[in-house]
């Protein structure tokens, strides 16, 4: 073998072990808010990255991406996708379970059909995916599992019940599965962000039967607007939340619960300090009452 052979022949095997050591990721609601900074976080960090959204025609093109057109509460679409991802990539290292459908309002307020549709795009959905991931992942002698739930699952705020109860059901799913995957070197771990800068909430749904029920108009126009201004004005940039996502991706056995900011942080330690919950129902007792009060 010449010197120019041999230069070559090893380009050639450096060049293949970078696309051995490449590590390939599935990100749910990967094209809007933080969704959208967890993709382009991994994508230039070096990862194989497929990504998901409901309505990807509706969103710029991402570079480097593969983005696929996926309803999480559709079963037949997620079966085939990872039929895709199993054909194409031949494994899967990490799953992130970001998608979610949020309604603000009363609880009184909420009809069966938008119940159901939130826990079957927050709970049931993710269910989906990490039941299909699993056995890549076994096969691939480990991985990981993140999901995004948020501070609601550890304080509800009044108006957000459902949306918090989806969450406490995805970390109480979250948690169990953590304890049952280790013996295959699968590591789960969920992340709880606290306001994020971004549309979500000026976005969200409202209840369906809210007019029927005049005495909450105003304590949910005045939630959602608290919240669309919380966000706005005092919000964690949605970069910092995906910069945790991809370090915990990348720590051999991470944590299983993150919250990403002090504010997060904190609310986590009140929470976790009060057994009976009552310092917590008195802060929002105070706070929803004030959202009465209030004049549109």
């Amino acid at each position: 073998m010449n010197l120019k052979s041999g230069m070559l022949f090893c380009v050639a095997l450096v060049l293949s072990s970078q696309v051995a050591a490449q590590k390939t990721v599935l990100i749910t609601g990967g094209l809007s808010g933080i969704g959208k900074e967890i993709t382009t976080t991994f994508r230039d960090d070096g990862w194989e990255v497929w990504t998901t959204s409901r309505t990807p025609e509706k969103h710029p093109t991402i570079e480097g991406v593969k983005v696929r057109k996926l309803d999480v509460t559709d079963s037949k679409a997620i079966s085939a996708l990872y039929k895709e991802i199993k054909a194409k990539s031949g494994k899967l290292d990490l799953l992130v379970n970001n998608a979610a459908f949020i309604v603000v309002g009363p609880t009184e307020t909420l009809s069966v059909e938008q119940a159901r549709q939130v826990m079957a795009t927050n709970v049931i959905g993710p269910l989906q995916m990490m039941q299909e991931a699993l056995p890549l992942m076994r096969a691939n002698q480990g991985g990981k599992i993140l999901n995004i739930s948020s501070t609601s699952a550890l304080s509800p705020m009044p108006g957000m019940g459902l949306y918090s109860a989806s969450k406490m059901a995805l970390e109480g799913m979250s948690t169990a599965l953590a304890a049952e995957a280790a013996q295959w070197n699968i590591w789960v771990s969920v992340i709880e962000p606290g306001a994020v800068k971004g549309e979500a909430a000026a976005h969200a749904a409202l209840p369906a039967k809210l007019n029927e029920f005049p005495g909450y108009v105003t304590f949910t126009n005045q939630l959602q607007q608290t919240l669309t201004t919380a966000t706005k004005e005092y919000g964690q940039p949605p970069q910092q939340v995906a910069n945790i996502v991809l370090s915990t991706a990348k720590t051999p056995q991470p944590n299983l619960r993150y919250q990403t900011s002090e504010q997060a942080a904190q609310l986590a330690v009140n929470t976790l300090v009060d057994p009976t919950g009552n310092n917590s129902r008195d802060a929002a007792i105070s706070f929803a009452r004030d959202l009465y009060d209030r004049h549109s």
